[in-house]
């Protein structure tokens, strides 16, 4: 510890003065050196020998330097005489632009007596012919000098908070062993480390190849990159941060801004919520059409958020590229996620909002976002214009949306009970059906996107308001539990009645509720968003699969649990509230606001469910005309080309007419995609969007407990059974474990005692499901599937999140 200051010393500055981070008066390394403080980092005990201190100050050099004593023996920093280190610490230094690492002298394991030497030679390197080549600019800039007391590091290195290559999203780490300068110098052979935003060593590198251990443990890997990640969420993007461990202890040395041309990255890619919807490889067809979709239906929301159409254009290759197949899997690129939310108004809360919904795992640096919201910046006056403009236009449309919602089903109903009969119709006029539904819905989905936006703003701002002024995280989905009127519910309550008729024996009453079923929610498969997914109109087969597995639990009943739950969360919510009646009032406005617009999202989701099934029914109608003329082998070839090579066929303006060709080439691919590894869920390219090869940890610090994003409250102690596919059995009170969830998993959830999910986020449809039921649930568990295994007792708090492995199966 510093010893505290008694008075100002001229010319010297140490960490709590108030110009310790001027950049002007203490110089780039000294502000560097203030914000690892900041973020709780050990740094050695330092100041900074500021530009108006001269060697006539020596009294207050030795005064300083008395001040830079521990008050007790410290072994990390105390062996033998003490130790200094002497480095320069110029107004340009460790910049976001520039670091000019290297180009000031730095000097090391400097005695007592010689520290004002080193300082005269720090200064004398500011005007060095090797700087002049660096930037002229810096020549004879005013110096500030940090003086830093020795730590007697046993293994050093350097950790770069993002990919210097490629731009990554990992920690780059390289130690070896000795002092830190070696390795940033380059004079020592190092081994290296790339660590994940959830902690997983995606790869490991030792220099020498007679050693079989790395200089450092897995444990000091993962402590090296919690620290970079936490300097780096304090300096608002990622940094080069020199470390080094001396008994055992974990010190930063310094950091600077990553500045390399690598540093930002064209494109996140990040599977996050997209997974839900389009799980493992998407067929051509499936890919083309949400591509449109996506770009169709944004562009679509933003102009009914008034947002100028010049804006709009301007970001066309934005809304085109929302989405991306990346070795046949959908993900989306969050980079341009970000650039379209910068055009409306708010963009600081609303991408962390947007984020929460995603179920994105990590924000995009801090720096990346700001250069973003920088790109989009229009000047104050039009920025203030499109603020007010587009404000009145979401306040009207907020006010309007219920109104909106329910004439957007009449639409729809209405659009697709018209149309041609698909199985005497001919190519041109599928193809006229489909440009039919396009104008009539893909192009006007505005209303689903708006509502999304306001689940979006309700939840977030619930959530909130529930931790700021109920003090209790817990409160906001606990609130929303057992809505009413909510379609995603309705199959699994449909099922169940199902499995009563049929363990009554009454098979004209079952064979009338079964017909119903499937011309209700045939569309309804796993993954239904994919137009290749074969529905319950192809193969009742997985239904009757699920009655049969529900006839013993076929009686479960969660509405009064649900009902229970949420009048609970309303008893402690008034409790918190009591006293403070304009807060109450505004709560129970939130509550209620957020219940309507996530009842409707999910009920306007089923409309889409409607949607791309009337879709895949066209295209497939398409495939078998085409499989008629001879131009596709089989008719579900058609799942293999892309909306507008299909569409271009049937119109006379394709690019290529060998549809048989084009079909079997992508099923090749895809079939190979299928067999190799799934790309990792979150990347960043600089170039081609390649995937980067996950290699697989060899073994984690803590293998018992891991922590995901509480969806609904109550503890439960029961066993797990891991299911990958819905059409598996789930015994009753058994605890759900799935990678993925989708509409086709309600059928397993009243069986079960809990659910637990890899993917997902609190507004994912596992989690609005499992509040309408009342099962307590957790999504976002990094590495679930491989960390459980069927059998594991599991102990889970779906109010905090924490999932605990109390025993491995035998």
């Amino acid at each position: 510890m510093i010893a505290l200051q008694t008075r100002p010393l001229r010319g010297i500055v140490f960490p709590g003065d108030p110009d310790a981070g001027d950049l002007a008066h203490a110089g780039g390394k000294a502000g560097g050196l203030v914000r690892l403080g900041d973020a709780g980092c050990s740094v050695p005990p330092w100041f900074a020998v500021t530009p108006e201190w001269t060697e006539s100050d020596d009294d207050s050099l030795d005064e300083a330097l008395a001040r830079l004593q521990p008050r007790h023996a410290d072994p990390s920093t105390s062996s033998g005489e003490a130790r200094y280190a002497v480095r320069s610490s110029a107004i340009v230094e460790d910049g976001a632009r520039a670091s000019y690492a290297g180009q000031f002298t730095s000097v090391l394991s400097v005695p007592r007596d010689g520290v004002a030497a080193a300082i005269r030679q720090v200064r004398d390197s500011a005007s060095s012919e090797a700087l002049r080549a660096y930037a002229a600019a810096a020549c004879g800039t005013p110096m500030a000098v940090i003086v830093q007391r020795m730590v007697a590091g046993t293994t050093s290195g350097v950790a770069f908070g993002i990919d210097p290559i490629n731009g990554g999203d990992v920690v780059v780490e390289t130690a070896a062993r000795g002092l830190a300068a070696a390795v940033v110098e380059g004079d020592a052979l190092t081994d290296a480390w790339h660590v994940a935003p959830d902690g997983t060593i995606t790869a490991r590198t030792i220099a020498e190849p007679h050693r079989t251990r790395a200089v450092l443990e897995d444990v000091h890997v993962h402590a090296v990159a919690a620290l970079a990640r936490r300097i780096a969420n304090a300096a608002g993007g990622p940094q080069d941060v020199e470390f080094t461990f001396a008994a055992g202890r974990l010190w930063a040395l310094q950091a600077r801004p990553v500045t390399a041309a690598a540093g930002i990255p064209v494109a996140i890619w990040d599977d996050s919520n997209i997974a839900e919807s389009y799980g493992g490889v998407v067929g051509a067809l499936t890919y083309s059409f949400a591509r449109h979709a996506y770009a169709g239906a944004y562009r679509a929301f933003f102009r009914f958020a008034a947002v100028p159409r010049e804006a709009i254009d301007t970001q066309a290759e934005t809304f085109e590229g929302l989405v991306g197949r990346i070795e046949g899997r959908m993900m989306y690129d969050l980079v341009r996620w970000y650039r379209m939310l910068a055009l409306l108004p708010g963009y600081r809360l609303n991408r962390r909002l947007m984020e929460e919904m995603m179920g994105v795992r990590e924000a995009i640096p801090a720096e990346l976002a700001d250069t973003i919201a920088r790109d989009c910046r229009r000047g104050k006056l039009r920025d203030a214009a499109m603020l007010a403009r587009t404000a009145v236009a979401l306040a009207i449309a907020a006010f309007r949306l219920p109104r909106d919602v329910e004439r957007f089903h009449g639409h729809v109903e209405t659009t697709l009970a018209g149309g041609p009969p698909l199985e005497r119709a001919s190519l041109t006029e599928l193809a006229g059906e489909y440009r039919r539904l396009e104008r009539a819905l893909l192009e006007r989905w505005n209303v689903p996107i708006a509502n999304d936006f306001f689940v979006m703003l309700s939840f977030g701002l619930l959530k909130r308001a529930a931790q700021e002024w109920c003090r209790d995280v817990s409160l906001a989905p606990a609130l929303l539990a057992g809505s009413g009127g909510m379609m995603s519910a309705e199959p699994a309550r449909a099922v169940q009645r199902l499995a009563v008729l049929d363990a009554a024996g009454d098979r004209d009453a079952f064979a009338r509720e079964l017909g119903d079923y499937i011309a209700r929610f045939g569309d309804r498969c796993e993954s239904e968003l994919k137009l290749e997914s074969p529905t319950l109109h192809d193969d009742p087969r997985p239904l009757l699969e699920a009655i049969a597995r529900l006839r013993s639990s076929a009686t479960i009943d969660s509405t009064g649990a649900a009902d229970r739950m949420r009048r609970d969360a309303e008893r402690r919510a008034r409790a918190a509230l009591r006293g403070r009646p304009m807060h109450a009032f505004v709560f129970t406005c939130l509550v209620s606001w957020a219940r309507a617009r996530i009842v409707a999202r999910e009920n306007l989701r089923f409309e889409r469910t409607r949607v791309f099934g009337r879709v895949r029914r066209i295209v497939l109608a398409m495939g078998r005309v085409l499989t008629r003329r001879g131009a596709l082998e089989d008719a579900r070839d058609v799942f293999h080309l892309t909306i507008d090579e299909l569409l271009g066929f049937a119109e006379g303006n394709a690019a290529s007419r060998e549809l048989r060709a084009l079909a079997a080439v992508r099923c090749a691919e895809s079939a190979r995609y299928a067999a190799a590894p799934a790309p990792p869920g979150r990347f960043a390219t600089r170039d081609l969007p390649v995937a980067p090869l996950a290699v697989p940890p060899p073994g984690s610090i803590d293998d018992t407990v891991r922590t995901g994003t509480a969806c609904c409250p109550g503890v439960v102690r029961a066993r797990v059974r891991v299911v990958r596919d819905p059409r598996e059995t789930l015994r009753p009170g058994e605890i759900l474990v799935a990678e993925r969830t989708d509409p086709s998993w309600v059928v397993l959830f009243p069986a079960a005692a809990a659910i637990l999910v890899e993917r997902g986020s609190q507004l994912s449809h596992a989690a609005i499901v499992s509040r309408e039921m009342a099962i307590p649930s957790v999504v976002a568990i990094r590495g679930l599937m491989s960390w459980l295994r069927d059998g594991d007792l599991v102990e889970l708090d779906g109010a905090t999140g924490l999932v605990r492995r109390l025993e491995r199966a035998s």
